[in-house]
């Protein structure tokens, strides 16, 4: 593409229009007046004014092809050395003088009044030597001074000819700069182009705005630059056909769109260019309007937002002028008060559905703030507002069209312009009915839970925890001595009150529950009393509302007197005292549980054998100290002992030091004095020689009619005698085994080590068992429960070994099977949502050590009941069931496909990217692959289905959200996929997962 000086050339062909035209009219008048009359005896001179004229006319052609100061140039050195040429040819002054006057005519140019002087001046001194040579006193052609008058009248000829052209230049150059100056500093792109459709000219803005390099520009070619541009639009062959019309009309303008690949737009306008009124080009604007575009897609986006907003907003929205009249009046507010909003646009103010009662006694409030008067009006509603310009915040009661008066919450804010001037006032307001009505309800609340404390005997404290005030009812007041009036209490005072040995405690249980470490605060605690003796109070307290930062803001609690019954164990705790004492006499167990299943009083005799201590016993719950066959059978006797109060016995064992140890316990209740138990005695007793030697008795004669295999063998292992459920079990007869040692059982499933542990187990507690894989006479490998016992001698020295053995099979195979369904969808096998839940956790964790991102996708398939509805739920099983292998196939072996139930199925992927736009994109792909899976057609039987499905999906890191946060994101972007027209695949944003 060219440029430089004569890049922008217009104007200045139309200067030199005129004054190569002038040139070229007078030089013809002289040729044709002049000849005839003064060189009719000069050829030369006639010839060198045609020369002179084929020089304008040759410049004047140079500047009409755009090359104005090129022709300019070389007009001036043709003529200089015309003029020199003439001067030493020796010709006659009058023709120097005439070939000057046709010069002089570049003044024109210049000025008009300077070209009439000059051209006036050497029309003179023609027509003088004319009038001279007429009447023959010219002086003869050879005086002596005529060299001296030629070279002198040569030279100023020179001069003068030349003295215009630089003026010429100059001012061809400003114009040129100046209209240079005015394409460059407009803003937009401009570019020239010849009717050859070759550039004439262009401004920087014009390459800027097309991205054009100055290699590009620098090469001139002009097709290359075209490919270039055409190589950036969206539709080429429009821009391409827009160009062939407008050049096909060439008076037409025209203005339209372009749209780029990378999303900008720019505005193109064309326009002829005209000289001498005839069209010698086109002009071509083009302006960036993207940010126009986006900022008036923006404003639509906004103005339906806010019509959406207004439409389905769930509250009432009027908006005003500043005199009050009504300017919207939102789908809510017509419900609301029954009007249709063309009923109250543009003609009514909210006084219409206000109570005028309401707001006059508003009014008379305002006045007193003022200090003026406020009259009743629509001033009530806005004065506030108006002066501090912030929301003001009342109730009012709305009286509908239809006489039902609805008590609202409304809001009223100025709305402002750029200067601060009001230009209207928003009101929002919110039925608030029900919140009345449960306002009532809380009121009757209450009064009934005054009464409820009234009949409890209890006291009431309501504590504001930053204020330290105190809110409390008469009977915590009365606790203590004091009328209802008489005494406030504070936090300061409640403390006071409390006494000096009890206040540590109190304090660390209430600074406890306050950080949120306990549920409730209780605290048995004594407190002064009026008349200066101490009362036990039971305190018990909740903080019911908390700071944004968890900071304690209100306590509510409740206050006993408990005095009596303080006195009252103490009194208990002498008697036991008593009894303790007693018991501790006695040569068995002993131990006292009280009503609350506390052990109050243990005595082991040193030589009693029993694995739990008096320290492990005392103060603690009996379920939780004693082994679980004693309490199991203190819980049943306290219940029948409540019911009958008859005495209880019962006899359980217990494994101690490796040994069965038989107890025999006697449980009865202790008698208080009022009409059931204070408490109740176990005594417990070791029976264990006498069960051993029983049990002994009847070891023969049934260990081998257990239906449990039975083996025995010497101490080496060598199996002496089975039973027949050995034998049913291992396949292996009684006469196959004996003599033969147990290894032949092995199934090769255990190590060495397995068996070495097994033995020193045996060889230390006497006994083991265990799961265990054997083997079965026909090579099956099973498992079973092992028993395994040693049989000694009084010296510890091992004799036999009884082995019992249980098949547990189909325990086995039930507890794989139960496995599979509590973590298996039945149809699908997929994941359950158990299964699910189990493995997000793990996926959650794994993000945190890896530092790698993690991503759920939540699917709905879409119309599935309609297939059910059709087809029947077989055919929507089978749907469901190939849906779940074709998600299978879609996702690693690391990745979890999950049902949920229905037709929803959810896909974690773990270990994508640690960038989270990465990881983003990695989720997307994966998704894109699974909905282009599902959209494939299904073969249902004999029938083709094509079901699509909506894939919602979020990205996690870590434990920054819980599982259910995760779940519900997704969820929530799955419908927003369905919302967009189903058949999507819809992320949230990064920033939509705070």
């Amino acid at each position: 593409m060219p440029s430089g000086s004569d890049t922008d050339q217009t104007a200045n062909i139309k200067l030199l229009d005129r004054f190569y035209g002038t040139f070229l009219a007078v030089g013809i008048t002289f040729l044709v007046v002049g000849v005839p009359f003064i060189f009719f005896r000069k050829a030369v001179s006639a010839a060198a004014c045609l020369i002179l004229i084929g020089l304008v006319a040759i410049a004047w052609r140079m500047s009409r092809k755009g090359q104005p100061q090129k022709s300019l140039k070389f007009f001036a050195t043709g003529m200089w050395l015309i003029l020199v040429g003439l001067i030493f040819g020796g010709l006659p002054p009058i023709t120097t003088a005439t070939m000057l006057a046709i010069a002089v005519m570049l003044s024109v140019v210049v000025s008009i009044r300077a070209g009439v002087i000059y051209s006036g001046t050497f029309m003179l001194a023609w027509l003088i030597h004319i009038v001279l040579g007429m009447l023959d006193i010219a002086p003869p052609p050879y005086f002596v001074g005529k060299p001296l008058v030629l070279w002198f009248i040569g030279a100023l000829a020179i001069w003068l000819v030349l003295l215009p052209i630089p003026t010429l230049i100059r001012k061809m150059r400003m114009a040129l700069s100046l209209q240079r100056a005015t394409l460059e500093a407009a803003s937009d792109g401009i570019l020239v182009i010849s009717n050859k459709r070759r550039v004439v000219t262009y401004n920087a803005q014009f390459a800027s705005l097309w991205r054009i390099s100055a290699e590009l520009l620098a090469a001139s070619d002009d097709k290359a630059l075209m490919e270039f541009v055409l190589d950036q639009l969206q539709d080429p062959q429009q821009f391409i056909n827009k160009v062939n019309e407008l050049y096909g009309q060439p008076e037409a303008s025209s203005a339209d769109t372009l749209q780029f690949k990378d999303g900008r737009v720019f505005e193109r306008y064309s326009r002829p260019q005209r000289m001498d009124g005839r069209v010698t080009g086109r002009v071509w604007t083009f302006r960036d309007v993207t940010k126009r575009k986006v900022a008036e897609r923006a404003r639509l986006e906004s103005e339906a937002l806010k019509t959406s907003v207004l439409t389905h907003a769930a509250y009432a929205i009027i908006a005003t002028d500043p005199q009050g009249i009504i300017t919207v009046f939102n789908p809510r507010a017509e419900a609301l008060l029954g009007y249709r909003a063309d009923e109250l646009i543009g003609t009514q103010t909210p006084a219409l559905f206000h109570d005028a009662a309401e707001v006059a006694a508003h009014a008379g409030l305002l006045s007193q703030e003022a200090g003026g008067i406020v009259a009743p009006g629509f001033d009530v509603f806005v004065m506030r507002t108006r002066d501090t310009r912030l929301p003001d915040e009342n109730e009012w009661t709305y009286i509908c069209k239809d006489g039902r008066r609805v008590p609202v919450l409304l809001s009223v804010t100025a709305l402002a312009d750029s200067d601060g001037g009001v230009t209207g006032y928003l009101g929002v307001a919110t039925d608030i009915t029900e919140r009345k009505q449960a306002a009532e309800k809380l009121a009757e609340s209450q009064q009934r839970m005054e009464l409820a404390l009234a009949g409890a005997d209890l006291g009431l404290l309501d504590w504001d925890i930053a204020s330290g005030r105190f809110v409390q009812n008469e009977r915590f007041l009365e606790m203590l001595g004091f009328a209802k009036d008489e005494f406030q209490i504070d936090a300061q005072a409640y403390d006071w009150l409390i006494h000096p040995a009890d206040r540590a405690q109190v304090r660390k249980a209430l600074a406890a529950h306050f950080k949120g470490e306990t549920p409730s605060y209780e605290a048995e605690q004594r407190m002064r009393h009026k008349d200066d003796h101490w009362v036990w109070i039971l305190a018990r307290g909740k903080v019911v509302e908390r700071g944004d930062d968890g900071r304690a803001l209100r306590m509510v609690g409740t206050v006993l007197d408990i005095s009596e019954r303080k006195h009252n164990e103490a009194a208990l705790k002498a008697r036991e005292a008593r009894l303790a004492n007693l018991i501790g006499s006695l040569q068995e167990l002993v131990l006292v549980v009280d009503t609350e299943g506390k052990v109050t009083e243990y005595h082991l005799p040193a030589s009693f054998g029993f694995p739990v201590d008096a320290e492990a016993a005392l103060g603690h719950y009996f379920a939780e100290s004693l082994p679980q066959p004693l309490s199991d059978f203190i819980a049943e006797a306290m219940v029948g002992i409540f019911s009958d109060a008859q005495t209880r016995t019962h006899e359980f064992q217990l494994r101690i030091n490796d040994q069965e140890h038989f107890f025999h316990v006697t449980m009865s209740q202790l008698s208080g004095s009022g009409k059931y138990a204070s408490g109740f005695l176990a005594l417990v007793r070791d029976v264990s020689e006498r069960k051993r030697a029983e049990q002994e008795q009847r070891i023969a004669a049934i260990a081998f009619e257990s239906q449990e295999g039975m083996v025995i063998t010497d101490a080496n292992g060598v199996i002496l005698r089975s039973n027949k459920a050995f034998s049913e079990i291992t396949g292996y007869a009684a006469g196959e085994v004996v003599g033969q040692r147990t290894s032949m059982l092995s199934s090769g499933r255990h190590g060495k080590e397995f068996y070495e542990s097994m033995w020193q187990t045996i060889a230390t507690n006497g006994s083991w068992q265990g799961e265990i894989w054997n083997r079965r006479k026909n090579g099956e490998i099973y498992p079973q429960w092992l028993t395994i016992t040693a049989v000694k001698r009084d010296d510890g020295t091992v004799t036999h070994y009884v082995g019992t053995q249980v098949d547990i099979t189909e325990r086995k195979e039930a507890e794989i099977e139960i496995e599979r369904m509590a973590y298996h969808d039945s149809l699908t096998q997929l994941a359950n949502r158990r299964l699910l839940l189990d493995r997000l956790q793990h996926a959650m964790a794994c993000s945190a050590r890896s530092g790698r991102e993690g991503a759920l996708l939540f699917l709905d398939l879409d119309n599935f009941k309609t297939l059910n509805d059709t087809l029947g739920h077989d055919m929507g099983d089978l749907l469901l069931q190939q849906v779940a292998r074709r998600l299978v196939s879609c996702v690693r072996e690391d990745d979890t496909v999950a049902r949920l139930g229905g037709d929803e199925f959810v896909v974690i992927f773990e270990g994508l990217s640690d960038n989270r736009l990465e990881a983003a994109t990695q989720a997307e792909l994966a998704g894109r692959k699974i909905l282009a899976a599902l959209n494939k057609t299904y073969m249902l039987g004999e029938h083709e289905y094509r079901s699509t499905p909506s894939i919602g999906g979020t990205l996690f890191f870590g434990h920054q959200k819980t599982v259910d946060e995760i779940l519900k994101q997704a969820d929530l972007a799955m419908y927003r996929a369905k919302a967009a027209g189903r058949n999507a695949l819809h992320f949230l944003e990064p920033a939509q997962d705070h």
